[in-house]
């Protein structure tokens, strides 16, 4: 018998207590990073990165995977490590989807089950696709200069378009689902007051 994630205590209690620990991790590194790795920092990131690029070429990025490759401005490591922060935080308090809507779960007792669960999914990624775009804003406001790179400024408003334009998908599938709901319903009930004249 397989029981559903929410039934066993143990790995929710050890993904809560591996948040708690990423928390303090980024948390702890966000205290230090303009000291160690900003750009009046003891290593530069900047500058560590262009010097890793010259020595590897082209496989730095294989050498050496960082986000901070996009942009290592102290805006965007400040950004990775509260987006770290705030993930790890959603872990260590047991919500592992971003989004969550009482209407679903409400639906359960109307709703074919497996259709119920596949909108709780739709709403789960709308969540977290909405968290991402938030983060993408944000970098695309306050990290990326189109200036000093403009493929990552490309990239980043690129990807706000990509997000947004999934965020409505979601939302038209789930408005289809609710739209059949709705029309199954009418049709039983015009149905049952059918039977009930005859």
């Amino acid at each position: 018998m397989d029981l559903p994630l929410r039934d066993l205590a143990t790995p929710r209690f050890f993904l809560r207590i591996l948040g708690a620990i990423y928390a303090i991790a980024f948390v702890s590194f966000g205290v230090q990073a303009m000291a160690l790795v900003g750009s009046h920092g003891i290593l530069p990131a900047a500058e560590f990165l262009r010097a890793v690029r010259a020595g590897a070429g082209s496989s730095a990025i294989y050498e050496l995977p960082t986000l901070l490759w996009l942009n290592s401005s102290d805006a965007a490591i400040t950004a990775l490590w509260i987006a770290g922060a705030l993930l790890s935080v959603v872990a260590a308090a047991g919500w592992y989807y971003m989004f969550y809507s009482r209407a679903v779960a409400n639906l359960s007792s109307i709703e074919d089950q497996a259709i119920n669960r596949r909108r709780l999914r739709l709403r789960r990624a709308g969540g977290f696709i909405m968290f991402l775009l938030a983060i993408a804003l944000f970098a695309g406001f306050h990290s990326v200069d189109s200036a000093t790179s403009a493929q990552a400024f490309v990239l980043v408003w690129l990807s706000v378009f990509i997000l947004l334009l999934v965020i409505v998908l979601l939302a038209m599938v789930d408005l289809r689902l609710t739209w059949h709901l709705r029309n199954n319903r009418r049709r039983a009930a015009a149905e049952s007051q059918g039977s009930r004249k005859s």
